[in-house]
């Protein structure tokens, strides 16, 4: 790949080698852009562009690739960055509103001298040009095949969520994974002088915040910026649990259970862990902004050692993000049931783990941004037969239109 470091780039170009980056599985897009390219793209409209380009690419990849398919009148067989680049260029006309069709031909036509042969230029100029006069539209049957194509997610993914919730919803849970809601805050000042719209929902106090304000409510420490699931299921755990002396946050970055903790229940001593010095990092960052004290330290959730025991565990575990998949465009591409299998097996050692830190009387919050019952109720039940721990009360939240994520919460105490 050439080197770009020395001057601006445009945000399709950008978009195009942060996705082709995540493609050969080199790193994150948002990692890929914010790392390398923030600086060369001084507009933030520009940045943001780059970001959507790149990330809604990733993420409607099923769908781009039924588009072109139908567009060259066969299956595709291209160079991952040849392709790539098509990817992008069919989202920018498919997928985004107010691109005309000749600016994103010509910045792709341009991009692809740069980065591909002669042939492919050739190629996809004639492929773009052909859009307006050729009629291509995505399968509407409620098939699961269908679903995987219209929505762009792997089968088995599909399958999974046909089995444990139906048609109509899975439809659902589908769509609101491919859109994004409203940025929210949970307040954390007095609310009758907050001066933003209240998002709808009378079980906790979130504000909806304004594209142009979010970096100014996010410096500030009255408000953390979150989605409403997170904030709905730490309330609703806390509802009926007496006020704890000592909580743990087993896997705390970026600490936003951790600053809701300490807001719950403001006299507890917090304790803070994660798997590396960079997540630790996060977690001082935000506790340093909102002036809370937390002793931190660096392991493996199913490794940490402690001679301390405690009333409450926080235990957000690694997860398949199957709530949050507008979010993390990547994930919904390594859904299968081998990396399945391995997550619920972490999250099987880590909650094992925990249960030797918990106080009498104590409990484990055990959480997911999952909507899988085999990393949720499923394996709490086992879990629980095996450790000797009760289940209490849980609650699970699927994605939906209007802007929540999904997750999943549940209390598990000693019998």
């Amino acid at each position: 790949m050439k080197n770009t470091t020395e001057r601006n780039v445009s945000p399709r170009e950008a978009a195009y080698l942060a996705y082709l980056a995540a493609e050969r599985g080199e790193c994150f897009i948002a990692e890929f852009l914010e790392t390398r390219y923030h600086r060369l793209i001084p507009l933030k409209k520009d940045f943001k562009l780059a970001m959507e380009i790149a990330c809604g690419t990733c993420r409607m990849a099923s769908s781009l690739e039924e588009y072109a398919n139908r567009l060259v009148g066969e299956k595709l067989t291209l160079k991952r960055k040849e392709k790539t680049l098509l990817f992008t260029a069919l989202y920018q006309y498919y997928f985004l509103e107010k691109i005309p069709l000749y600016a994103i031909a010509d910045e792709s036509v341009r991009i692809a001298k740069k980065y591909c042969h002669s042939r492919f230029v050739k190629f996809l100029n004639a492929i773009l040009r052909k859009i307006p006069e050729t009629q291509v539209s995505l399968p509407e049957e409620k098939t699961k095949e269908a679903l995987a194509i219209r929505y762009s997610y792997p089968i088995f993914f599909i399958e999974q969520l046909l089995g444990e919730y139906g048609i109509e919803k899975t439809g659902e849970i589908l769509k609101a994974g491919n859109s994004s809601g409203p940025t929210l805050a949970r307040i954390r000042t007095d609310e009758k002088n907050i001066p933003y719209s209240l998002f709808p929902d009378k079980n906790i106090s979130m504000a909806i915040i304004p594209g142009d304000e979010v970096e100014q409510v996010g410096n500030s420490p009255d408000y953390y910026i979150q989605n409403i699931t997170p904030a709905s299921l730490m309330n609703f755990l806390a509802e009926s649990k007496k006020t704890p002396e000592r909580i743990l946050d087993m896997c705390s970055a970026p600490g936003g259970k951790l600053i809701a903790a300490h807001d719950l229940y403001p006299k507890a001593k917090l304790y803070a862990n994660d798997v590396s010095e960079e997540k630790i990092g996060l977690v001082k960052n935000n506790i340093d902004k909102y002036g809370i004290e937390a002793i931190l330290s660096v392991a493996k959730g199913e490794e940490l050692l402690s001679d301390e025991k405690f009333d409450l565990i926080i235990l957000d575990v690694p997860c398949s993000n199957t709530g949050v998949l507008y979010k993390r465009p990547e994930a919904r591409w390594r859904l299968n049931a081998e990396n399945i299998q391995n997550l619920k097996e972490l999250q099987k050692k880590i909650l094992a783990h925990s249960a030797n830190f918990l106080k009498e009387n104590g409990e484990i919050w055990y959480m997911t941004c999952s909507v899988l019952k085999e990393e949720n109720e499923d394996l709490v039940a086992e879990m629980a037969g095996q450790l000797g721990l009760s289940v209490g009360r849980s609650l699970k939240i699927l994605p939906d239109a209007e802007g929540r994520d999904g997750g999943y919460a549940c209390a598990l105490y000693l019998k």
